[in-house]
């Protein structure tokens, strides 16, 4: 599980730098469409999503993408360290019953185990 982790945190990294540098050059190309009519409407400028609108929708949905890799690993992280605690405390609790157990069978104690005993 923590091996599985750490892999998502190198891919979450990889990812997002890919994805900062990619959007970094689509915003360097600029107004490239131009300002004539066309131009207009495939940047977005009349009322339709266009380029622009466009690729903010990808821009969100890709870091939607990213952002997962690092919640995934967060939560792969917690979930190692809950079964490692359970796992600690399934063990404590093992040896505790096992004491427990030796000191009720020792020849100190004795326990009733029928009628007559109980009285």
């Amino acid at each position: 599980m923590l091996s599985g982790a750490k892999n998502l945190d190198i891919e979450h990294e990889d990812l997002k730098d890919a994805f900062n540098r990619a959007m970094t050059r689509l915003d360097h190309l600029g107004n490239f469409w131009g300002h004539d009519e066309a131009g207009r409407k495939f940047g977005g400028a009349e009322g339709g999503k266009g380029y622009l609108g466009a690729r903010e929708e990808a821009r969100k949905h890709v870091r939607n993408i990213v952002d997962s890799y690092s919640a995934t690993a967060s939560n792969l992280h917690l979930n190692d360290f809950t079964v490692r605690a359970a796992d600690t405390a399934a063990a404590e609790s093992a040896a505790m019953l096992a004491r427990l157990d030796t000191e009720v069978k020792s020849p100190e104690i004795v326990v009733p185990s029928t009628r007559a005993e109980l009285g």
